[in-house]
């Protein structure tokens, strides 16, 4: 196989997800266990570019953060928290890298909050630790702060395009 091969495995795959949850967006408060027959083709597609090792390790990430998601939306939050951790969610670079990733990776943090929400209700009430209660708050912070870094880059791309429309105008 070919890391373009690998790669088109993994862009089918977010591609399919994401016109999925288009279709069947999530509900506030729905509990989505099992598996869907459309998801089922998402998640041969992300296995199908993990499995075989050709991408470069910025797409593994991408990869698994789109598993991960996969995961929460067919209710498997332990599992989903699993490939989060597996995928070093809290070592991925933030400085220099592509405006989508920001989107992606804050999504993730926001997915991985509401993870450890689902998990930590499965538990009694009185066991739920003060340790565990922040690290879901951190999830919702790290999103958002990550979101606007998101929105702050997505500004400079416009401007500079209209910066340089508007320039070219008077050239």
């Amino acid at each position: 196989m070919y890391v373009t091969d690998d790669l088109a495995e993994l862009l089918l795959g977010e591609a399919k997800l994401q016109q999925y949850l288009k279709e069947n967006p999530i509900k506030l408060g729905a509990s989505p266990h099992g598996t869907k027959p459309r998801l089922v083709e998402v998640r041969k597609h992300l296995v199908a570019a993990l499995d075989r090792g050709n991408l470069k390790p910025e797409y593994m990430q991408e990869a698994n953060l789109l598993l991960a998601k996969l995961n929460y939306i067919e209710g498997e939050y332990r599992d989903a928290l699993s490939i989060y951790s597996k995928a070093a969610l809290d070592d991925l670079q933030l400085v220099g890298i592509p405006v989508y990733r920001l989107s992606m990776i804050a999504e993730a943090y926001a997915t991985k909050g509401l993870c450890l929400e689902k998990v930590s209700s499965l538990s009694p009430a009185n066991s739920r630790h003060k340790d565990e209660e922040q690290e879901i708050i951190t999830c919702y912070e790290k999103s958002g702060d990550i979101a606007l870094l998101y929105l702050q880059e997505v500004e400079k791309v416009i401007l500079a395009f209209v910066y340089e429309s508007t320039c070219g105008i008077w050239k």
